[in-house]
């Protein structure tokens, strides 16, 4: 079984959209969310979504699902106070499928709708004989290393670096076990959730990305999708 978490809980702060969460923004007429939960309902290897956000979002998120024929949606967590504890809250809300000990999480950032149905399966195949899988791209431009933002005191190699992506892909119950063992804090300090699998010796395989698979958080990146909406209409 494989139940894609999304992740709708965060503010957009950096979008200057006047409060609104980029979630909840609407192009072309559709919810951002709903592009993203599209991707999950056409991915044939995905049994169930469950999506974490405010409870004032609640209503209006099933009002959608129903409206855009998003079948698979099948819960609604409570967003927690970091990016990490709303994980939480998610994986434990899935537990009323019963997962076993070899079925899989697909954690996914709601602000990157124009991830595609052949990446989410890839990383579900990417995840077999592994503890873990992400999308991944390469890094193009020269990395620089400075102590103080203001002089170059090294190179990097950029050939060594890679900008994850989502949907990070993991064995779910043994990835709350991790979770259950943080405190408020620790779980404040966690960025990505392959991070606490890293930490804890988790074997983590990486597979490709997309481009596209981008996440929303400037007005720039707003009209880079508009456009890419526009070419796919």
């Amino acid at each position: 079984m494989n139940i894609a978490l999304i992740l709708a809980g965060g503010s957009g702060t950096r979008m200057h959209s006047d409060g609104l969460p980029k979630q909840y923004m609407t192009v072309k007429s559709k919810p951002i969310l709903i592009y993203t939960l599209e991707k999950f309902q056409a991915c044939t290897e995905v049994d169930h979504i469950v999506v974490v956000a405010h409870a004032q979002w609640e209503e209006k998120i099933l009002q959608w699902a129903k409206e855009y024929g998003i079948t698979k949606l099948s819960g609604i967590a409570r967003q927690g106070g970091s990016r990490q504890e709303s994980v939480y809250n998610g994986l434990e809300a899935c537990l009323k499928y019963e997962p076993d000990a070899d079925d899989l999480v697909l954690i996914h950032d709601s602000a990157r709708p124009l991830v595609t149905p052949e990446l989410i399966s890839g990383c579900i195949r990417g995840a077999f004989g592994h503890d873990g899988c992400l999308p991944v791209i390469g890094v193009k431009d020269t990395i620089y290393y400075s102590r103080d933002g203001k002089t170059v005191h090294s190179l990097t190699d950029r050939n060594t670096l890679f900008c994850g992506q989502s949907p990070e892909v993991m064995k779910l119950r043994p990835y709350l076990e991790l979770c259950k063992n943080l405190s408020a804090e620790q779980m404040l300090n966690i960025r990505g959730s392959c991070e606490l699998a890293f930490q804890n010796g988790w074997d983590i395989c990486m597979i490709p990305g997309e481009e596209n698979n981008f996440k929303l958080t400037t007005a720039e990146d707003m009209g880079r999708l508009c456009n890419l909406l526009e070419c796919e209409s």
